[in-house]
């Protein structure tokens, strides 16, 4: 089952998440409001119009099926 988690979990472009789950992308200057699936180690890109950084918001922690143990 998902975990939810606390709205404050904000990473940028450069950073590596911590936890596999759903993050919403957010970048002021073209209004991108997309929400993604993101495993847990991955570093997170720029954006691929700008290059200028994104926020990703951890909306979600959602374990990748080859970490969920059921799945070993």
């Amino acid at each position: 089952m998902p975990h939810l988690v606390a709205s404050t979990d904000v990473l940028v472009s450069g950073q590596s998440t911590r936890y596999s789950g759903i993050y919403k992308l957010e970048h002021q200057s073209h209004d991108m409001k997309e929400e993604i699936f993101v495993r847990k180690g991955t570093k997170l890109p720029s954006c691929r119009q700008c290059t200028g950084p994104l926020k990703f918001r951890l909306v979600k922690k959602v374990d990748y099926i080859a970490e969920d143990p059921d799945f070993q």
